[in-house]
């Protein structure tokens, strides 16, 4: 049903958060 489309969009975008953080941690390293 419609929570389990919610869950699944909820997960995707801590997923894709988690990868964005990675990538500018990537661009900018820190000392």
């Amino acid at each position: 049903g419609f929570e389990t489309v919610r869950s699944r969009l909820r997960y995707g975008l801590q997923k894709l958060r988690v990868c964005m953080e990675r990538y500018l941690a990537a661009l900018e390293p820190r000392a």
